[in-house]
């Protein structure tokens, strides 16, 4: 079970960061760019190696990467 909450931790990490690395990209922030790029290839090496080693990690994965892109989107709206 312990996996399971890891996975799900790491992904909803992981998809916070791509957000946030899409918006640093868009805002030409070079540095902050490069500091979540490197945080998405750590995270995302230890989810692919937990749930390549145990395909039922797919289901705390996918729902870790939906919230946290979710929680991404939503925490951060800005007005228009």
């Amino acid at each position: 079970m312990i996996e399971w909450a890891l996975v799900f931790t790491a992904l909803f990490v992981l998809d916070y960061i791509w957000a946030r690395y899409t918006v640093a990209v868009g805002d030409q922030l070079a540095v902050r760019a490069a500091v979540y790029a490197t945080a998405i290839m750590a995270l995302n090496g230890y989810a692919a190696i937990g749930y390549t080693q145990n395909p039922w990690l797919l289901i705390p994965a996918a729902a870790g990467a939906f919230i946290g892109t979710y929680f991404a989107i939503s925490k951060h709206k800005v007005a228009v």
